[in-house]
């Protein structure tokens, strides 16, 4: 069935998008309209550098059909025999904004141990590192989502969904 069309209103739905493990394979991958749109690792095959730079080339056609897209580092998206060979987020990031004159409106966000608010401010996103669960270390991600919790109560916001992703 359909998805209903995009809301205008602020209090309606988000319409979240998610994908991952598409190892290399992503542009083959046919995606509804949504608002926000996840890719939840798993971008390379095996630590592939072409298939990530692949990936950035292919987030400046989909940019304009989210209002927000995040990522998030899977396992394949790192060389298991040398992890810092390829840093995801400088790839995606830096080869985006290149093609996009450094803009710092980028609705573009590669979460490594982070929280990131999307969709206009209703969603809040705390995403992390693949470094961080092969650690099995969560202190300081417990540490992070505290404080995040302690502005808000400080900002006296009101409630926001959270979603957590742990890869």
């Amino acid at each position: 069935d359909p998805l209903p069309p995009r809301s205008t209103s602020s209090t309606d739905v988000i319409r979240c998008v998610f994908l991952s493990d598409t190892h290399g394979k992503h542009d083959q991958v046919p995606l509804p309209e949504g608002d926000v749109l996840f890719h939840l690792g798993d971008i390379a095959n095996r630590g592939n550098l072409q298939d990530i730079q692949n990936f950035a080339t292919y987030l400046q056609t989909q940019q304009h059909n989210y209002q927000d897209i995040v990522v998030i580092e899977g396992n394949h998206d790192r060389d298991r025999d040398d992890p810092h060979r390829i840093d995801l987020k400088q790839e995606l990031l830096v080869r985006h904004d290149n093609n996009h004159n450094n803009n710092p409106g980028s609705n573009v966000h590669v979460l490594q141990d982070e929280i990131v608010t999307v969709a206009n401010g209703k969603l809040r996103i705390l995403g992390t590192s693949w470094d961080t669960c092969e650690r099995n270390d969560m202190t300081h991600i417990h540490a992070l989502a505290t404080a995040a919790n302690h502005h808000q109560q400080q900002q006296q916001l009101q409630k926001e969904p959270r979603i957590i992703f742990l890869p």
